[in-house]
């Protein structure tokens, strides 16, 4: 949890302590206006600064944040310099600057090494770095957290998060548990510990789990989020719509859990409330793909192929790359009646899929490429395709897919005139769906 420390008081300054008091009082526009004062005044003063600094970043102005705890550091905190760099590294943090904030956070720690709460941040930190190696530094830092304080929930969650990254599921719920031992209204090791059931295959576990923490803090937008995931997981539609509706109470404009309640609707074929609630998802966040990618499949269920074509195409605008909307326009083309198009679009898609290493989707463009030139009677074209497709569902050991291609390429050798072919192709099918 990132956690701005409270500023050193100078009892020696009034309009500092007043400021420092608006501060703790969570008044944060009201003192960021008094530390701008004081720095007007005493521009050379670094306590001056590092208060702007807390007040300028829990109002959200982070940039201007990290130059004021640059310049309180510079002018020498000494004793609370550690905690100077420890929240510079908070501001970078928010600010997404992962490596900053490492670097920083390390100073901090350097100066005070029994800043637990710097460990902790550190380890926050490393977490988010996609290689194994940034993770498992991860893991000694938040350990020396918790040597420094064993009871400390945020870097038992944090801990357990890694460990979770890491596939160690088990380890990561013995930690969350020790969480909850510490704190039993900790609600946070509640979700945590659900995600982690879920992963496993213990989703009523995993709902049993957040409805606990419900209980606790009903009003918590993340914990209903996340309890319509779970019941969604289970194929409890209507209940999941129930709690992602409490959610959206709470935060109206929450991109994922209308993303999520669209995907519910959808399930139940509620295209009106799914069309409702992915077009609010997109004001949301227009630049998000796949809020367009997800409409498009609602208006392509209502046979409404204009409006289809063009949200897919939306999608593929945000990202080139998306290979899911290149494939369903393929798909959207070949139900039209126009086969060319239809060749284009899912080529792209398995040049895609190809450069990203996704070896089942490849698959399925070839079977797809496979069907339309069957259905153009290009039976040379076709063969090829469906080969190709089933080579990579034998290793995938995608057993409906090979059972697919079996039953094209039946008919294919047939349309060929080899019958031996066609026979031996038939017996394989007869195999798998025995």
């Amino acid at each position: 949890m990132i956690d701005y420390r409270p500023a050193p008081v100078d009892n020696n300054q009034s309009l500092l302590d007043k400021g420092i008091a608006l501060y703790e009082q969570k008044a944060f526009d009201q003192a960021l206006v008094v530390f701008q004062k004081v720095v007007a005044i005493k521009p050379n003063n670094p306590v001056a600064h590092y208060n702007l600094g807390n007040a300028l970043a829990h109002t959200g102005k982070l940039d201007q944040a990290i130059v004021s705890y640059q310049k309180a550091i510079g002018f020498n905190m000494e004793e609370s310099a550690p905690l100077a760099y420890y929240n510079l590294g908070n501001a970078y943090y928010q600010s997404n600057n992962l490596d900053r904030a490492i670097a920083v956070y390390k100073k901090a720690i350097a100066l005070n090494p029994a800043l637990a709460m710097a460990y902790n941040n550190l380890g926050l930190t490393l977490s988010h770095k996609a290689d194994k190696v940034s993770r498992r530094e991860a893991i000694r830092v938040l350990q020396n957290a918790l040597k420094l304080n064993p009871v400390d929930t945020d870097a038992l969650n944090n801990l357990g998060i890694v460990y979770g990254d890491l596939g160690n599921l088990d380890q990561a719920l013995a930690l969350f548990n020790q969480a909850l031992k510490s704190n039993p209204r900790d609600t946070k090791a509640y979700v945590n510990s659900a995600k982690v059931l879920s992963l496993k295959g213990q989703n009523n576990q995993a709902i049993a789990m957040l409805k606990k923490a419900v209980r606790m803090a009903p009003d918590d937008a993340t914990i209903l989020y996340n309890l319509g995931c779970d019941l969604s997981k289970a194929h409890k539609y209507n209940e999941a719509i129930e709690w992602y509706l409490k959610a959206l109470r709470i935060k109206p404009d929450d991109f994922n859990c209308l993303y999520n309640l669209g995907g519910d609707y959808l399930a139940k074929r509620d295209y009106t409330k799914a069309k409702e609630a992915y077009q609010r998802a997109i004001k949301a966040n227009p630049t998000n793909p796949i809020g367009y990618f997800n409409i498009a499949h609602v208006f392509d269920e209502t046979g409404d192929y204009e409006n289809a074509l063009a949200c897919y195409k939306k999608a593929i605008e945000l990202n080139p790359d998306y290979v899911g909307a290149h494939y369903n326009i393929g798909h959207l083309h070949n139900g039209h009646g126009r086969p060319n198009e239809a060749i284009k679009s899912l080529e792209t898609a398995l040049a895609i899929s190809q450069k990203q290493k996704n070896h089942l989707k490849a698959a399925h463009c070839y079977f797809h490429l496979g069907r339309i030139y069957t259905g153009m009677s290009k039976f040379e074209k076709a063969l090829p395709m469906h080969l190709k497709s089933l080579g990579i569902a034998r290793k995938l050991k995608e057993k409906g897919l090979v059972a697919a291609n079996y039953s094209m390429l039946i008919g294919l050798y047939g349309q060929l005139s080899d019958n031996r072919k066609s026979r031996q192709m038939a017996k394989e099918f007869l195999k798998i769906v025995k």
